[in-house]
């Protein structure tokens, strides 16, 4: 209400999607499929939160007089890095950079949506200042194993031995690392067939990485 008003002040518009309109499809952690006002989308993206996230960008294109087959192409192709990026299929590589309660619970959602529960090894990093318990609190009990790990030069970051205490009241199977690179080795040989890899809970950490994992995973690369 108060947006609304706002705009009504200012003389704009204010539109709002309208999810009677809204059709899920399909829902994995490779993207979503869905129908909106009669139109078929998909997204590059998993999480039923692209969904909504592609409405609003979808109502958005409409308003600025986009064309209807340049909205569909553009949905489909937009990604953004480190948000439930699949970075290879075999193994599953996982990389999520979501960091507060919001993104555990999403993050959560995707793997038990995609029966991955007690089938992830994670490699978990933090900031201090970030509400570590409530993340933890979705993620990590749907790990088999935790390798947590210090973010390289970062004064904000949270010490591997103290996430590991942390980790530890929702996964018994934890150890720390001081080194990322070496983090993601020592969980990827924790693997088991169909296990899925996550490297999660910083975007810092995802920064440092990312470039590694695709180049560890080269011949699985998307």
């Amino acid at each position: 209400q108060v947006v609304e008003q706002a705009c009504s002040d200012k003389c704009n518009s204010f539109t709002v999607p309208s999810l009677s309109k809204l059709e899920p499809i399909e829902n994995n952690i490779f993207g979503t499929k869905f129908r909106y006002d009669g139109v078929e989308y998909e997204t590059a993206m998993g999480g039923g939160h692209q969904i909504k996230n592609a409405v609003t960008a979808i109502e958005t294109a409409r308003l600025l007089g986009a064309a209807q087959k340049n909205i569909v192409q553009g949905i489909r192709r937009a990604k953004v890095a480190a948000r439930q990026e699949v970075i290879a299929e075999k193994p599953l590589v996982l990389l999520d950079g979501g960091h507060n309660e919001d993104g555990g619970r999403v993050l959560g959602e995707s793997l038990k949506r995609a029966s991955l529960g007690g089938k992830t090894v994670a490699v978990l990093s933090m900031m201090a200042d970030k509400s570590i318990d409530d993340y933890l609190s979705f993620v990590a009990p749907l790990c088999r194993e935790i390798v947590t790990v210090t973010v390289a030069e970062n004064p904000r970051a949270q010490s591997a031995q103290a996430l590991k205490t942390a980790a530890e009241r929702f996964c018994p199977n934890v150890c720390a690392c001081e080194d990322a690179c070496k983090a993601i080795h020592l969980a990827n040989g924790k693997l088991r067939d169909g296990e899925c890899l996550l490297v999660c809970g910083s975007l810092y950490l995802a920064g440092e990485v990312r470039n590694e994992l695709k180049k560890f995973f080269a011949a699985d690369t998307l």
